[in-house]
């Protein structure tokens, strides 16, 4: 038998193989992170988006993000209302090539055709072109939701931004009106409803709520209720940094809706916000959209779209036929040397 003396010498961990590890790990998931809170995912995950205000690198917007906007050379068909027997109303707003409302439209610059009982397109004699701020006998012209996100990748001076120049769009309303505020983040809420009283409704624009993640659709969807009987112009004013990331609602539902209640989707984003949805949500619902990067911008752009809901001009029509609700339109009208074609 032979004896083996048992092993006295230490055995030696290499402690820094370890430490080099953990270290490229870390440096993995800082990197992983940074590119998240700077990417287009990173603005569709609802974590992530409430971690950006506080983990500030690149969560601003694309970078080379330029603005962009459907103003210029824009025609809009916002409503058609019957006004009496064979008599229509038809509300629309026109824009010249700088994006500014067209104020003075004449009768003989309109061209309607609407869809009578079997469903073809009929001419229709334009009476009159009047701005909507110049229909008083309508009493409150202009019926309106503000929605203001309130997500989590809001910064501070977003926040500040909103609460400043909301109060320029009511101001720059020179329309009888009713608006409502809402404001959205993982849930909805109504800080007040319709309401013609401007400090009110500043006052609910810079009322703050808990923030989260992005229930844009809902949102629009949840404030389409308190406009979509009124009985003029109905439209939305949406604001948004973000993509929804909360579910419900979809785009498609929004667009659908708001088309059968007649109402215009007005949509301002900033920051990390798929364009094409904002296009969308616009031009399907005959509103407008315009996109600045930086949420400083909204100051300009809150008058400039308070300009168009002031010069919608209403079209009065009389018809050969008499229908609750003619089933399609098409409208054309001259803007300077354009011609500009709407139908629905």
């Amino acid at each position: 038998m032979v004896e083996v003396s048992p092993r006295s010498s230490p055995i030696s961990i290499r402690y820094w193989h370890y430490l080099v590890l953990l270290m490229v790990l870390v440096l993995g998931g800082l990197i992983w992170l940074w590119w998240a809170l700077g990417s287009q995912w990173g603005a569709g995950n609802s974590t992530i988006e409430t971690w950006r205000p506080y983990l500030a690198g690149g969560s601003r917007a694309p970078r080379g993000a330029k603005q962009v906007d459907n103003l210029n050379q824009a025609l809009r068909l916002h409503r058609v209302l019957r006004l009496g027997e064979k008599r229509y109303a038809v509300l629309f707003s026109v824009t010249d090539a700088q994006g500014a409302p067209i104020v003075v439209v004449p009768p003989g610059d309109v061209q309607i055709s609407l869809a009578d009982p079997t469903g073809r397109l009929q001419p229709v004699t334009v009476e009159r072109v009047t701005p909507l701020h110049q229909m008083a006998a309508w009493g409150e012209r202009a019926h309106f939701s503000c929605v203001l996100d309130w997500s989590g990748s809001m910064f501070a001076n977003d926040l500040q931004a909103l609460k400043d120049n909301y109060s320029s769009f009511l101001k720059a309303l020179t329309l009888p009106y009713a608006g409502a505020v809402y404001k959205f983040q993982t849930d909805v809420r109504q800080i007040i409803g319709l309401s013609s009283d401007p400090v009110a409704l500043e006052n609910a624009v810079r009322q703050d709520i808990p923030q989260g993640s992005t229930a844009l659709f809902a949102a629009i969807d949840t404030a389409l209720a308190p406009v979509q009987k009124a009985p003029w112009l109905r439209l939305q004013i949406i604001s948004t940094d973000g993509m929804d990331n909360v579910g419900g609602a979809t785009l498609d539902d929004v667009v659908k809706r708001a088309r059968l209640h007649e109402t215009s989707l007005f949509v301002l984003g900033f920051g990390w916000v798929h364009v094409d949805v904002l296009e969308r949500l616009a031009e399907q619902t005959d509103g407008y959209y315009v996109y600045v990067p930086d949420s400083r911008d909204l100051a300009t752009w809150f008058p400039r779209l308070a300009g168009i809901v002031n010069n919608v001009q209403v079209a009065e029509v009389a018809a050969p036929f008499d229908l609750a609700r003619p089933g399609g339109i098409e409208l054309t009208v001259r803007a300077g040397a354009a011609s500009l074609k709407r139908t629905r």
